[in-house]
């Protein structure tokens, strides 16, 4: 039996909703999401780019009212390592392995790329958890992710302190 992704990949501005159900109509309440920055972080791989720091957004409760489905499914999240724009092309061919590779079907194939200021936002998981089992096909994390990083995006970021400081979202500990 064999099974792959269809294969669209391209870099994506903030707000180009490419990814099934990925729609602005589905952004989140900001207040529901929050995030951590780790500037100690050191990636498990070691490759020929270093990042300079991780980020994770997550929702905070699960999107499901159904306690079976709050049980079988933790809460949307996506994990973005930081890195510097000297890094682009190592960026951008991990993001294409990452979706590329991936088993994964939309919304919970990884593999974003993200370009703030001077630093590169990449998520390498082949898969993050975006979806829900209450509402297949429906993308929670990317809406409100597009919608961070076009803010960002039209912010004065110059420095890793730029980005927490322009961030719509609460810094967060996930339980």
């Amino acid at each position: 039996m064999s099974f792959g992704q269809h294969f669209d990949y391209k870099v994506n501005p903030p707000n180009d909703y490419h990814r099934l159900g990925t729609a602005q109509k589905n952004m989140d309440t900001l207040s529901l999401w929050n995030y951590r920055l780790d500037l100690t972080y050191v990636p498990a791989r070691h490759d020929s780019a270093t990042p300079l720091g991780f980020i994770r957004f997550w929702r905070i409760k699960p999107i499901a009212n159904d306690p079976i489905l709050n049980e079988q499914a933790p809460p949307p999240g996506i994990n973005f390592e930081i890195f510097d724009i000297r890094d682009s092309s190592f960026c951008y061919r991990s993001a294409h392995n990452a979706i590329f590779y991936s088993s994964c079907v939309p919304p919970n194939v990884g593999g974003d790329v993200f370009v703030i200021g001077k630093f590169i936002f990449l998520n390498r998981s082949a898969c993050v958890h975006c979806g829900s089992a209450g509402a297949p096909h429906v993308d929670y994390c990317r809406p409100v992710i597009n919608f961070i990083f076009k803010t960002l995006a039209d912010s004065d970021i110059s420095t890793l302190a730029d980005i927490v400081r322009y961030l719509p979202i609460r810094s967060g500990r996930q339980s």
